[in-house]
């Protein structure tokens, strides 16, 4: 029961072509024939290793959150203060 693509190459031999990262680096996103999706399925990668992964969030950029948080806050009581 080994899956075999149509140019009779099999999963297992695709995986063994080394890490993922390795795979990944395997994926032509503008490829005329196969799909991004079709080329992470027969390399065994996910779709969502393709795009960079996100910043972690700063102490500064939480800082900022909560500034902005609190002048929203206080904006919205003036409005319904004002009228």
């Amino acid at each position: 029961g080994q899956l075999v693509t149509r140019k009779g190459i099999s999963r297992k031999k695709v995986r063994a072509a080394g890490d993922r990262s390795e795979r990944t680096a395997m994926i032509e996103t503008q490829h005329p024939k196969l799909s991004v999706r079709r080329q992470c399925e027969l390399v065994g990668v996910n779709r969502n290793r393709l795009a960079p992964r996100r910043t972690k969030t700063t102490d500064e950029d939480h800082e900022i959150m909560k500034i902005l948080g609190s002048t929203l806050h206080e904006m919205a009581i003036f409005r319904r203060t004002k009228t």
